[in-house]
């Protein structure tokens, strides 16, 4: 069901002995955005999966050109794999914040942030503030056709809508289609529900070394919407393989390695106390 998918994904996270008086603290002099320890530790889990060896649903070679998952009990001669996954913490919880802090605290490369339009400037605003150092580029409008394949390898976070992306990755003279990003997130990422559609198709032709869903919902009424979405990360998973993890019983444990949420109601596993204390949050720089 829907609600268990979401669970799996649900990560337990403890509370640091010294983070009282973090929370505490009301006033911030420098006006630095500070992380909650359990966007911290979302941030260490996005980067471990990024450091990792792609996840590839079990498969081991086993011979010449022959692949092998326990995990689903089959043998195939290309076994799909991806680096990245789900961030699907619920609202409020600090998922744009836990992005660009990894974009912040990595190097090598240019991401690449896609989101409806409505969200751009926003994202635009939190980069400056998460990422002061760095240089965000905004892909939109009839300004984007100014942009040179110099200024697009040379930034570090690139921003552009569901639109553009549409409008523009299926023309090879696209800057969307100049490199390799070193990751990409699709904000709202349900918008990628429809495996059928133009959004999705261009979607699953943006590369990048990592890629990241980052919804509260990303199944909107159905599991098909999490397998569209399954789509753009690892192109190569066929249907019949994502729906061999239901029969094997294994869709738990495939979705609790690679997704990540954080629920509002949320404790801390070691001290009972909640992850958010929301009336604290309108005092302070915590995101």
């Amino acid at each position: 069901t829907i609600e268990q998918t979401y669970e799996c994904m649900v990560k337990a996270v403890d509370e640091p002995e010294d983070n009282k008086g973090e929370l505490e603290e009301k006033e911030n002099p420098d006006d630095e955005p500070l992380l909650l320890p359990y966007q911290k530790q979302t941030v260490e889990f996005l980067r471990r999966r990024e450091q990792a060896s792609a996840y590839c649903f079990g498969f081991e070679p086993v011979g010449d050109g022959a692949f092998y998952s326990p995990l689903l009990d089959r043998f195939v001669e290309t076994a799909p794999s991806f680096v990245g996954g789900f961030l699907a913490s619920e609202m409020g919880m600090g998922k744009t914040a836990c992005a660009l802090n990894l974009c912040a605290t990595s190097s090598g490369g240019t991401t690449l942030i896609v989101t409806p339009t409505s969200l751009l400037n926003q994202w635009y605003e939190e980069s400056k503030r998460f990422c002061p150092g760095a240089k965000t580029l905004l892909y939109y409008g009839p300004k984007r056709k100014q942009v040179t394949k110099k200024q697009m390898l040379g930034c570090d976070v690139l921003l552009t809508t569901y639109g553009i992306l549409r409008k523009d990755v299926l023309f090879a003279s696209s800057p969307l289609c100049y490199q390799t990003f070193a990751r990409v997130f699709f904000d709202k990422s349900h918008a990628l529900k429809g495996l059928g559609s133009a959004t999705n198709a261009c979607a699953r032709l943006v590369k990048a070394r990592a890629k990241w869903m980052i919804s509260a919902t990303p199944i909107v009424t159905r599991m098909a919407d999490l397998y569209a979405q399954q789509r753009v990360l690892c192109p190569a998973l066929p249907l019949t393989m994502w729906q061999s993890l239901f029969h094997q019983n294994t869709f738990g444990h495939v979705m609790a390695s690679i997704g990540w949420r954080n629920s509002r109601s949320q404790r801390y596993r070691n001290t009972g106390a909640p992850l958010v204390d929301f009336g604290l949050l309108s005092h302070a720089k915590h995101y």
